[in-house]
């Protein structure tokens, strides 16, 4: 196929995880949870759980970057961090002193993967 669309644009490597175009019903990817086994899963609810947090597993989407990253066969996770109100609204917030936990739970997950 060709290395381009029409105008020139690039294609994407990963058009199999791309979304509809704008103009067609349902503009998302599919809803996306990490399966109970994953490894992924594992390390950031243990990490949660040593940093005081019960975190409770949901499905993710649609829409967002774990959606478009399961659609390549990337694990991966939206949605956890720090405290916030008004998300992608004009009165977005985030609760300043949850990041800092937040950043421990992603740390102690990804040094867990790393073994």
């Amino acid at each position: 196929g060709s290395a381009t669309r029409a105008g020139g644009v690039p294609r994407s490597p990963w058009r199999c995880s791309a979304p509809p175009p704008a103009n067609s019903p349902g503009r998302r990817w599919p809803a996306y949870a990490l399966p109970e086994r994953s490894p992924l899963r594992s390390a950031l609810l243990g990490a949660a759980a040593e940093q005081g947090i019960d975190v409770v597993a949901e499905i993710a989407g649609p829409s967002n970057i774990g959606n478009h990253l399961a659609g390549l066969g990337i694990p991966a996770t939206a949605g956890f961090g720090a405290v916030y109100e008004g998300l992608h609204a004009t009165d977005e917030r985030v609760l300043i002193e949850t990041i800092p936990i937040a950043q421990a739970v992603y740390d102690r997950a990804v040094r867990t993967l790393m073994g």
